[in-house]
This record gives structure tokens, sequence and C-alpha cells, in this order.
């Protein structure tokens, strides 16, 4: 569900099913990123698997997979479930914009944009600067950062440091290391800079944000995801 948007879920008897509840920031792609994954989390969705769909036929697998994970609460299973959940939530994007994507082709800019995404995603703890992805998708970083404003309202260097920031909630809240590991492992060289940037960004040293949301989380087991059965 996007953010603040009230939700609840009511069941006949009959319904058979799980119920997913995990944070994005779990997830590769964040709600409202550039890409085509990143637009179909940013609103509700309703899509319906046809049986004998092959793509349909995995995504049930992934999910059964995931719940018997959750269930069995072996060694590893938080990467297998996240990693179950990331194909599923792709692929399921991918059947809900089949039809609209046939019926209205993707232009050159929405190729950029899922491009760009894709490479913010592996190369944000390398500090790439705005002219490393312009060159990289064949543009100059005049025509990246007008292309991205226009599809998503942020210029480059915002959608980069907008990423790097949830890199960092992230590392705060699901490791256990201070916050100069963290800095070092998010590619910054000198952790007092990282908590300039870090404070610059969100109000808040990077101490005072890890404190805050832990005690607004608790104990949650995983920190992450839970699985209801119907």
């Amino acid at each position: 569900m996007p953010p603040a948007v009230g939700h609840g879920f009511r069941f006949s008897p009959d319904i058979d099913g799980y119920v997913f509840t995990f944070l994005a920031s779990r997830l590769p792609v964040r709600p409202g990123e550039p890409g085509a994954l990143g637009h179909f989390l940013s609103t509700p969705q309703v899509t319906r698997l046809e049986p004998g769909v092959e793509d349909g036929a995995l995504i049930q697998t992934c999910l059964q997979r995931v719940a018997r994970e959750w269930e069995g609460r072996l060694s590893g299973r938080t990467v297998l479930m996240e990693t179950g959940l990331a194909t599923a939530l792709a692929l399921t994007a991918r059947i809900a914009t089949q039809e609209l994507s046939e019926a209205d082709p993707a232009d050159d800019n929405d190729r950029r944009i899922e491009a760009f995404s894709t490479l913010l995603h592996r190369e944000i703890r390398n500090h790439r600067p705005a002219t490393f992805y312009a060159t990289a998708l064949g543009i100059t970083p005049t025509h990246l950062n007008r292309v991205l404003k226009a599809k998503t309202g942020f210029g480059t260097q915002e959608l980069i440091a907008r990423r790097l920031i949830e890199e960092a909630q992230r590392e705060l809240i699901f490791t256990p290391g201070s916050v100069k590991e963290v800095a070092f492992r998010l590619g910054f060289s000198d952790p007092a800079y990282f908590s300039r940037f870090f404070s610059r960004q969100t109000g808040s040293t990077p101490r005072e944000w890890r404190e805050r949301e832990q005690v607004r989380l608790g104990s949650r087991d995983d920190g992450s995801m839970r699985v209801t059965m119907r």
C-alpha cells in the first residue's frame, strides 16, 4: 500500500491465500522511483493471474516459497524471502502493464528512466556523478536532468541523494553496525561527512534517526515482514 493510505482486509470464509506485510525499504525498487516497477508500486493494484500463464505460475511458486521460508525460520530465510517477493512483484507489474504497453508503447524517455533506475540501484554506493549516468544513457547531463524532472519531479542529483539516504536508512535499521561502519559500507570515506549529509537530507543525525525508528518499529521479528495465511 502507498504511504499514508488507510487500508484493511476483509475476507469471506472461502478465501484461500496469503497476506504479505513488509517494509518497502526491503525492496530493490521503492514505490514512486523511476521505472515501471516503481510506478506500479506507488498505487493500489489488483492484478488477475490467468490460469496456465507461465509468469502467473512462477509468481504463485515464489509467494508459496516465501510463506514456507517464513514458517520454517531456517538460516538465510530473510534473503530468500526478499528475493522471492522482488521476483513476484516484478512479474506482477509486468503482467499488469503488458496490455497498456502494447496499446501505448514506451517512448525513449521511459526507457531512459528505466535504465537510469537500474544503474542507480547498482552504482549508488560508488557515488557516481550525474555525468556518469548521462554518459551511460548516451545523453547529456542537462538532457537527463530535464527528462527525470519531467517524469518524476526530481532532478538527477536529487534522485541520487534520495536513494543514498534510503540505503543509509536501511543500513541503520537492519544492520547492527555503528554509524561509522554504515558510512564506510555506503562508500563514504569520512563518517563525519556522512553524518552531515544525512542530517541535511533528513533533519536528524544518523544516530537520532536510528534510535527513533527502532522505538517506532519495536522488536518485530526480522523488522521487515509478516505473513498471514488465509
